[in-house]
């Protein structure tokens, strides 16, 4: 369906708008996306703090070729290297009929590069300030004369330091792909990719005192300042998934389609972080944290599409069933520090952080099946859009610390959607919703 012809606010973030604005991650990728804001709490290398028509919320945002990429407690996959991607669909506004549990705010779609059949050979290489270098490298192309079978092989790498004094940001990431077509009819593309990331916390949380507004003797910190401790600051993450693409025409009516993914992603985390001012000398209390996940989860989104005529109406018929069922585990420890004697403008690093205290420990199951259908409807300059969905969830979470389980919670709920639009001459498509 073309853009205009959709009733919700869309942006679509091009291969090409990327390159120009020499994006690097998704947070940068949204700078000039209205409605939509990345690095909400400053510049934050994990790809959290997304924003989306005001709904300061990750959770439940970020998609990957159409299908969710579930988060845990602690960690999630929005920092998935933007080389990788083709394009990033931003739909502003409730999505929940076509795409099941997702923020109110909107969603993120990121869209894999796939195999070509004009061949493609790009090598970039770079250097920046913060003795960061990276390299870059996109082939495709056909593997066999009748160019059924087409191949893809992106992959990106960086190392460096940030702006953040002790804090490095390094990055491995590959992307192959697979696309057979036996027929004119037939489609099946596999997508595959593995990110490793090995770096620490650029955030520091640091007060308005000495920042934005002047601090001891009128002095202000550096871009650089580091609240941390540099032997305690780890923030690494592994993430993988491999899916597939399924598309068939029946005939000139019907056609189906059936997306699976399987991800996995390990996550260790550590570090000493700002609890606040405590006198204008520039005194600073800290405290340490750490703690990791471990997440798999199956995705899997079954459609059939068909295209006809009833009278003067022309319509676009989707059915669909999908699930999916993560499992993760979360676990962290902290410890106050109250002994602690940082001074924000005289930091002396090394002061040990202690025993940590475990307060959190849980193992989590969350399965959800949903069975949609949207029919759109044309007539004219008109486009009507109704769409439905029924939605069965079930979560069940152990605590380890307690040894017990919580309460399993299962719900279920009906969500609609209508929108009425009309494809003005002068290219105007006012709609409602």
């Amino acid at each position: 369906t073309p853009l205009i012809e959709t009733p919700q606010s869309i942006s679509v973030i091009t291969k090409d708008q990327m390159e120009a604005q020499a994006v690097d991650s998704l947070n940068s990728a949204l700078r000039y996306t209205p409605g939509a804001t990345g690095n909400l709490y400053g510049t934050d290398n994990r790809g959290h703090g997304l924003q989306m028509r005001g709904i300061s919320n990750s959770s439940g945002v970020f998609y990957k070729d159409g299908l969710q990429l579930k988060e845990s407690n602690f960690t999630l996959f929005t920092a998935l290297d933007s080389y990788g991607a083709e394009r990033y669909e931003i739909l502003r506004g409730p999505a929940s009929v076509l795409y099941g549990q997702a923020s109110p705010g909107g969603i993120i779609n990121y869209v894999s590069k796939r195999p070509t059949e004009e061949n493609l050979r790009e090598v970039e290489l770079g250097a920046g300030s913060f003795d960061r270098y990276e390299g870059k490298f996109d082939f495709s192309g056909a593997v066999n004369a009748d160019k059924s079978l087409l191949f893809r092989l992106t992959g990106a790498a960086h190392t460096g330091d940030t702006q953040t004094d002790f804090v490095e940001d390094d990055r491995i990431f590959i992307a192959p792909a697979l696309t057979w077509q036996p027929d004119a009819d037939t489609s099946l593309t596999i997508l595959a990719n593995y990110q490793r990331d090995r770096s620490g916390w650029a955030m520091q949380y640091l007060p308005a005192y000495g920042t934005i507004r002047p601090g001891r003797d009128g002095k202000y910190l550096p871009n650089s300042m580091f609240v941390g401790e540099p032997g305690f600051d780890t923030y690494d993450n592994d993430q993988a998934s491999i899916g597939y693409e399924l598309d068939h025409r029946l005939n000139e009516t019907w056609q189906v389609r059936q997306h699976a993914r399987y991800v996995y992603l390990k996550h260790y985390e550590e570090g000493v972080f700002g609890g606040g001012l405590l006198n204008d000398e520039g005194d600073y209390s800290r405290y340490a944290d750490a703690g990791g996940s471990r997440l798999s989860g199956v995705t899997i989104d079954n459609q059939a599409q068909a295209d006809f005529d009833t009278g003067p109406l022309a319509h676009t018929l989707l059915l669909g069933l999908d699930y999916k069922r993560y499992t993760y585990r979360d676990y962290a420890a902290s410890n106050d520090m109250i002994d602690d004697h940082f001074n924000i403008f005289d930091p002396v690093y090394g002061y040990p952080v202690g025993e940590m205290t475990p307060y959190t420990d849980t193992d989590t199951t969350q399965s959800q099946v949903g069975l949609y259908a949207q029919d759109q409807i044309k007539l004219g300059n008109w486009r009507l859009t109704l769409g439905g969905r029924q939605d069965w969830a079930d979560a069940k979470v152990h605590d380890n610390l307690a040894g017990a389980f919580d309460p399993r919670q299962k719900d279920d709920a009906f969500t609609s959607r209508a929108g009425l639009l009309y494809l003005a001459d002068n290219g105007l498509a006012p709609y409602v919703s």
